[in-house]
């Protein structure tokens, strides 16, 4: 009765570098997994409808960082279903002198029914794309539950789960696991208890119910990449003032008649998602002050403690620049924010 059907995805790859393969499709969405996200007043009345979105596709060829670019016809929800959609998205990564390497892509999801679906039920329920955790499995919590079995191989695992008012899960489904028959799903589920995400209560009154997506990569403890701990675009868990950083603009910039500039901070995450231990590294211009205020704003700053490729952030350093202006002074943003580094 019903179809849906994800057309080809076009693939820019991140890299300045000619491609040696664009990212291409591994694993789509089935059509139950397309007909179980449907906005329900839209397939009540019979309406079809099409979302196109862009994602970044990391190397392990999950997908991160999700937008809607467009959605027909407006305001139906087909925008949002398609996001829902995201942990059915397997590619395999662009591949650049030989490595892995992130790339974008974007494609159009289309929702199709051949004619309306009476009696559902029109109960309101919110989908967090991007939620922000404030608490999360750390690293020694994924450690300790990796399977045996395994084998040092790399496990992924997806839920669909409700949000309680306090921001814990409870209802859990089990979407993707990746390999299967390895032990992952059963050891993903032992760190359920560990997630909460902040539930604002005007969420709470409006909808009838509150769901969100938890991705667990599962990696071996003794792997080097256990030991980098890598992580993708940060998650801001809060923004940045631009009264009080305008405030900080660096004295000696201002003497010498400078307008703007660019500070870079490396910091540790703590396990809460706060930046630590921040040392200044070379602005622009340099030795004007604008990375010693940048570490001083770093330690306001708090970040998701779970981020959206499904990983713990505690002990990872990340690489923050922030750009000053002296009318305003920016938050950190998807291209001038963090770009996370293992060993800066």
């Amino acid at each position: 009765m019903m179809l849906g059907l994800l057309a080809a995805a076009t693939a820019a790859t991140a890299a300045a570098a000619q491609p040696d393969r664009t990212a291409d499709w591994l694993k789509r969405p089935t059509p139950e997994q397309i007909r179980s996200v449907w906005p329900i007043r839209a397939l009540r009345e019979g309406v079809s409808g099409k979302a196109e979105i862009s994602c970044r596709v990391n190397v392990h060829g999950l997908t991160e960082d999700c937008q809607v670019i467009s959605e027909t016809p407006p305001g139906a929800g087909f925008g949002a279903a398609a996001l829902m959609l995201t942990p059915q998205f397997v590619f395999k990564p662009a591949i650049v002198h030989g490595e892995p390497t992130p790339s974008q892509v974007r494609f159009p999801v289309n929702f199709i029914t051949q004619g309306p679906v009476p009696g559902l039920n029109l109960g309101s329920v919110a989908m967090f794309g991007r939620p922000v955790w404030i608490a999360a499995p750390t690293f020694a919590d994924v450690g300790a539950v990796y399977p045996g079995r395994a084998g040092g191989a790399s496990g992924y695992v997806s839920f669909r789960c409700e949000l309680k008012k306090t921001g814990e899960l409870k209802n859990c489904d089990l979407i993707r696991e990746e390999p299967a028959g390895k032990g992952f799903a059963d050891a993903a589920r032992k760190l359920l208890p560990r997630f909460r995400m902040v539930v604002m209560p005007a969420m709470q009154a409006t909808h009838d119910a509150m769901q969100v997506d938890v991705p667990i990569r599962l990696i071996d403890p003794l792997g080097s990449e256990f030991a980098n701990r890598r992580m993708g675009e940060p998650i801001w868990a809060n923004q940045l003032d631009p009264t009080v950083a305008q405030k900080l603009f660096p004295a000696k910039a201002v003497a010498r008649g400078l307008k703007t500039g660019l500070g870079v901070a490396v910091c540790t995450v703590t396990p809460q998602g706060m930046l630590t231990q921040c040392e200044a590294r070379p602005g622009v211009p340099d030795g004007f002050g604008f990375s010693d205020v940048t570490t001083q704003i770093a330690e306001r700053l708090r970040i998701s403690v779970w981020t959206q490729e499904g990983g713990p952030v505690d002990g990872v350093k990340i690489s923050l620049p922030i750009r000053f202006n002296l009318a305003a002074t920016e938050t950190p943003s998807k291209t001038e924010a963090a770009a996370p580094t293992a060993n800066p």
